[in-house]
């Protein structure tokens, strides 16, 4: 248990330990950014979908670093075609539950990968 000084875990860094990501953190936003692009990407819907809510984000240092994220996405009034840089979210959106897991093995160039997407 993170937290517990009596846990291996209760440094910050250690090794395999999951511990709080700040989505403010630019490492880390990216990488949340990295998930819902990928997930928009994979989904047939017509809309793009962005970031409502951050549930929770945590990282773990093991081979690189491993990311975390369960998310609120909601679609936006943004086409998948468009290149508007900014979309609004209808009050009646469709919202939907998501847990994300980016890998960004940082000691390979430009290896990042979403290794688990599931939408409830």
């Amino acid at each position: 248990m993170v937290g517990d000084v009596t846990s291996p875990c209760w440094r910050r860094f250690f090794w395999g330990c999951l511990t709080t990501a700040d989505v403010n953190v630019y490492e880390v936003k990216t990488k949340l950014d990295f998930a819902v692009g990928q997930y928009n990407l994979g989904t047939s819907y017509t809309y793009v979908s962005a970031v409502q809510t951050v549930l929770k984000a945590q990282k773990q240092v093991h081979k690189g670093v491993k990311y975390y994220f369960d998310v609120k996405l909601a679609a936006t009034n943004c086409l998948k075609t468009s290149l508007k840089p900014v979309c609004s979210v209808p009050a009646n959106a469709k919202v939907v539950t998501c847990h994300f897991q980016v890998w960004d093995q940082a000691l390979v160039p430009r290896c990042v990968q979403l290794s688990q997407s599931t939408c409830s």
